[in-house]
């Protein structure tokens, strides 16, 4: 799968004439709100069958119902729906559940907890925010597989989304900064994956015990992922697997035996104290319901945390799944899932796309096998990919650009950079020529920094200039350095941020 380096670039229309001349392939197009009222039929129906991916900006409900009326009658499965209506968005999923919904929110002082929970209450995979705002909360969010997109007319935040990592950029028709956007991909610019520890720093310390939890976030892991199995009298474990075997030797399963048994073989930790453990802290904590049995229990002690917004549930159970979110709409819901017949785990086809419209991600092994996921990235479902078990691997599907990356080699993270920060500025002497430092500071997920060597580019409106000596300059610009980082093989760059001189 090619890595995407850079958001998708949306073309956002505001007048008819700009539909009459529109050329190229733009990535996708944005009707907004005012545009859309205006649209005679025969015109919206000629969008609808172009080859464009467009996203539709609905706020009424007389123009969802003239919408509707259309996708019914054209059944094209390029369309986005976007509004700053929940309630119209909850109509949308009614009538179309396997389009893509967007919820737009001009609120620049969100609550990441709040609207975390928020999202998942109305199965809203996808959110438009400010600039400011999209890039802050960018990797919080997709923490929880939720896709963030944003919108500007200014080159200077430009900036500060691409290297964010957010989804998509709405551009304005008549700025659509083509030249600056593919100077951007020439950089091939890294994103910070979502480190997930595949129970704890699995390779290092026992799995699913604390010290493996504790060492995982030490080095900087975003996600503790674990499993929850239920004991013979009652108690709710991490544990993976259904029998002892495999870590004690004894043969015994997990659901035959006492809590205090299994503590005279191993140091189990019972999910309460998991959820105290990491309560007050950011990291997002990824929960395997491996019994339906279990799932009640497992709610009411989130519940009792109240940690809807820091845990996300997944399951091979769709069972399962329908339960929480029946139990707890703000409950976070992700499908683990094999379209291999001789698996285990083996889900069939129209089980798989029924549960996955109601979900936020799919996690699935091996996920470049499966071209039909592949046919669902315009609905917006994002996926991990599991389990990475090597610093080789790593590499690998970090440069592809995978979204998140569940690792038992969690400890490799500390061997790569996750942030470029200017700790020396460049400097202007008497006569306006500037010098630009020839190291800056690099950030690693453990917090750890260490100096590396830059480059440094000057960005205009509407391209990237790179900096290769000293150079003259009467009036003030824009500066970032990078950092050039390579994995899997191939060149790929850290940013700075943007910097006013």
């Amino acid at each position: 799968m090619p890595r995407q380096h850079i958001p998708t670039r949306l073309v956002t229309l505001t007048q008819i004439h700009h539909i009459h001349t529109l050329q190229g392939n733009p990535p996708g197009v944005l009707i907004t709100a005012n545009l859309l009222k205006q649209l005679s039929s025969p015109l919206l129906k000629r969008l609808l069958s172009s080859s464009y991916t467009i996203v539709l900006q609905v706020e009424t409900e007389e123009v969802w119902d003239n919408v509707r009326q259309h996708l019914k009658r054209n059944k094209s499965r390029n369309v986005i729906l976007l509004s700053t209506q929940l309630r119209l968005l909850e109509r949308m999923e009614r009538t179309f559940p396997a389009y893509r919904r967007v919820y737009k929110s001009t609120n620049l002082n969100w609550n990441i907890n709040d609207l975390i929970v928020h999202l998942n209450k109305y199965r809203i995979r996808t959110i438009m925010l400010p600039p400011t705002t999209a890039s802050f909360l960018c990797h919080s969010l997709r923490k929880h597989a939720l896709s963030v997109w944003s919108f500007t007319q200014d080159h200077r935040e430009l900036h500060e989304l691409i290297i964010s990592g957010v989804q998509s950029v709405s551009v304005p028709f008549d700025k659509q900064v083509k030249s600056l956007w593919n100077d951007y991909n020439q950089l091939r610019i890294l994103h910070r994956p979502v480190y997930v520890a595949h129970r704890g720093a699995s390779q290092l310390k026992l799995e699913n015990t604390l010290p493996a939890f504790n060492l995982a976030s030490r080095f900087g892991a975003d996600v503790l992922e674990t499993d929850v199995r239920r004991t013979k009298d009652g108690h709710l474990v991490l544990f993976h697997d259904r029998t002892l075997k495999r870590l004690t030797g004894d043969k015994r399963k997990v659901a035959d035996v006492t809590l205090d048994q299994m503590k005279l073989l191993i140091p189990v930790v019972e999910l309460e104290t998991f959820l105290a453990t990491y309560q007050h802290t950011s990291i997002t904590l990824l929960i395997e319901l491996k019994e339906e049995q279990v799932v009640h229990k497992v709610v009411d002690l989130i519940q009792k945390f109240d940690l809807w917004h820091q845990v996300h549930i997944q399951s091979f159970l769709p069972q399962a799944l329908k339960e929480v979110q029946a139990m707890q709409p703000r409950a976070g819901i992700s499908l683990l899932y094999s379209h291999n017949k001789g698996s285990r785990v083996y889900l069939p086809k129209a089980t798989v796309q029924k549960t996955l419209l109601k979900t936020q991600a799919s996690l699935n092994p091996k996920i470049h096998r499966l071209k039909r996921f592949e046919k669902r990235r315009s609905d917006g479902l994002q996926s991990f990919y599991w389990t990475i078990r090597t610093k080789q691997e790593l590499e690998k599907q970090w440069s592809l650009g995978k979204l998140g990356l569940i690792m038992n080699c969690i400890h490799h993270i500390q061997w790569y950079p996750v942030q470029l920060k200017v700790a020396t500025l460049p400097s202007r002497n008497g006569l306006g020529t500037l010098s630009f430092p020839a190291q800056e500071q690099a950030i690693f997920s453990d917090g750890s920094r260490e100096w590396v060597p830059v480059e440094w580019y000057i960005q205009t409106e509407t391209e990237l200039r790179r900096v290769t000596e000293d150079i003259k300059a009467d009036t003030a610009i824009y500066v970032f350095c990078v950092y050039q980082l390579c994995l899997d093989g191939i060149s790929h760059s850290i940013c700075s941020t943007l910097i006013h001189i």
